[in-house]
């Protein structure tokens, strides 16, 4: 739920593109995660592995990375820039 709707339907791009956004996925089953990496792919968007659930607060509403349209760097850069507050 971190992209808008509208981008998720209009601004996939193919596997390589300059500037393509990334949307992170967090999960601890790692056979589910690969599963959903490849969703996203298809998608037209850079999976990024953000870890475990325990961590998936990094991109929930109010932090650096939810909802935008970063590229695969800028994405770990506002994980890793989330605080739990």
């Amino acid at each position: 739920n971190g992209i808008w709707w509208k981008h998720l339907l209009e601004s996939g791009k193919p596997s390589g593109t300059p500037n393509r956004i990334a949307l992170p996925v967090a999960g601890d089953d790692g056979p589910g995660r690969e599963l959903v990496h490849g969703i996203v792919e298809q998608l037209g968007f850079d999976p990024v592995d953000a870890g475990p659930i325990s961590e998936s607060w990094r991109q929930q509403p109010g932090t650096p990375v939810y909802g935008k349209d970063f590229d695969v760097e800028n994405t770990l850069k506002a994980l890793a820039d989330a605080t739990p507050e």
